[in-house]
């Protein structure tokens, strides 16, 4: 039978094993705390954790958590569960009055009634129920992050010192884990708002990619409107001198040409006359001597026609320059385009060179309102293209007609014709086909432009090997 000793001895270990037992499922709790609040970088999920442990380690009826916001004195995340309830976010007063107390003091707190503490009277504490308190700071690197405060009713188990240890610990292990989730969150939201800070600049960047690209296109047409217009001034500038000129040199030239028309029409009448009187002589007896004077004046009747005609020629050439050319087809005036066209064709007779045909159709066609001396330029640019286009014999088609409160002139030639390719741009400034040295390639282009100021419209037919045809279209009014 067992000494009262042995039985001491044996109720001893007992005890230890007890105590060895509770310290072994207390450190398995840790660790399975600790390794279930390093599983995740969720605040919420974290402190959800916690509270769910340790109100089942200390027996606690409400427990709650309140981190601290960073560089302000107030709270920023807060959980609360109460047992066998939903976790919630909301707090008492009661809480936070337990919680000011332990940050305004830096220490933890257990009380076994706290309102017969004297240390909380005048505070606000409202639960009259309420009775036992644990409260411990949760300090991580010397800081304060938050506190967590446990909180028991009347007739509940009151919080013990050993209780104190275990949220001690608990506190300690979750401060620096908590911590570690807050700085992540944060990082986590501030990559989320750089993200929207590029996204959205790279949105700005895109708009404003598209504002410029926007304002250089505008531009863009801006500077080609701008040198179409310098074109079209300096060729207006060029018209102008080139009338001046062409005023000065026909008068010039038409003083000789009258002389020499004048001249040649003396001596047509004086041959006549010498005609006259040799028929009304009897030359019988000298006939030899009468033939060779009848082929004597014949040469000279033949000579002072060829001048004649000659002048003839000069006259008309240089009345179609005068009106080609005049000053006053500058103005906006009513005019017959037949006859710039005409006028075009005379300047023009040099270059056809005997091997190009000209086929005229007019049609009835009224006189329309238009600058004469820029719709002669555009039948100059037009038909010496067409002359250019025929390398050898050819022929060159002038039609005009009427219709739909519009005129039409179709001038069609038998060149080389243009390549589909390089239909689009012959109305661009400076594009040419003709080789090195030959045209500048903004006889088109102005054309374009000149028929474009008349509210008009120039399109353009080409087949290669069998030719083009440009159609000008010009309303009546």
């Amino acid at each position: 039978m067992p000494t009262l000793k042995s039985q001491q001895n044996i109720e001893e270990l007992e005890e230890r094993l007890n105590q060895a037992d509770k310290r072994l499922r207390e450190l398995n709790a840790l660790n399975k705390l600790s390794q279930a609040i390093s599983s995740t970088m969720d605040v919420d999920k974290i402190m959800e954790i916690i509270l769910a442990e340790t109100t089942t380690q200390i027996d606690a009826f409400h427990s709650s958590i309140m981190l601290l916001q960073k560089n302000a004195p107030d709270f920023f995340t807060t959980l609360a569960r109460q047992k066998k309830a939903k976790i919630t976010s909301s707090l008492d007063k009661s809480c936070r009055t337990i919680a000011g107390w332990v940050l305004k003091n830096r220490k933890s707190l257990i009380v076994k009634d706290i309102l017969a503490d004297p240390r909380f009277e005048g505070l606000g504490i409202i639960n009259d129920e309420l009775q036992s308190v644990l409260a411990q700071p949760m300090i991580s690197k010397g800081n304060i992050i938050g506190v967590i405060v446990f909180q028991n009713l009347k007739g509940q188990s009151v919080f013990t010192e050993e209780n104190q240890r275990i949220i001690s610990i608990i506190a300690s292990q979750s401060a620096q884990v908590l911590e570690n989730a807050q700085l992540y969150q944060m990082l986590a939201a501030s990559n989320f708002k750089l993200e929207e800070a590029n996204l959205t600049l790279e949105q700005r960047v895109a708009e404003r990619t598209e504002q410029l690209n926007r304002k250089k296109i505008q531009l863009e047409k801006a500077l080609k409107e701008l040198q179409e217009s310098q074109n079209q001034l300096i060729m207006k500038e060029k018209m102008a001198s080139l009338g001046n000129l062409v005023a000065g040199i026909a008068h010039e030239i038409n003083n000789p040409i009258g002389a020499i028309n004048s001249a040649a029409d003396v001596i047509t009448r004086c041959n006549n006359k010498i005609n006259e009187i040799l028929k009304e002589k009897d030359l019988t007896e000298n006939a030899n001597q009468y033939q060779k004077l009848e082929q004597i004046i014949n040469l000279i009747n033949q000579n002072g026609m060829v001048i004649q005609e000659s002048g003839q020629r000069v006259s008309k050439i240089v009345k179609s320059l005068k009106n080609f050319a005049r000053l006053d087809n500058a103005e906006f005036q009513k005019a017959d385009i037949h006859e710039g066209i005409d006028n075009t064709l005379a300047l023009l007779h040099h270059e056809l060179k005997d091997k190009i045909t000209i086929i005229k159709d007019y049609g009835k066609v009224p006189l329309i309102y238009c600058y004469p001396i820029q719709l002669n330029q555009v039948f100059m640019n037009i038909l010496l293209n067409a002359i250019q286009a025929i390398e050898n014999e050819g022929i060159i088609k002038i039609k005009t007609f009427s219709g739909d409160g519009n005129v039409r002139i179709k001038i069609s030639d038998t060149g080389k014709g243009i390549p589909p390719e390089h239909l689009n741009k012959i109305f661009d400034p400076g594009f040419t086909k003709k080789g090195v040295g030959v045209g500048t390639g903004l006889g088109l282009s102005t054309s374009y432009n000149i028929i474009q100021m008349h509210k008009g419209e120039i399109r353009v037919e080409s087949e290669v090997g069998k030719g083009t045809t440009l159609t000008l279209i010009l309303p009546m009014k």
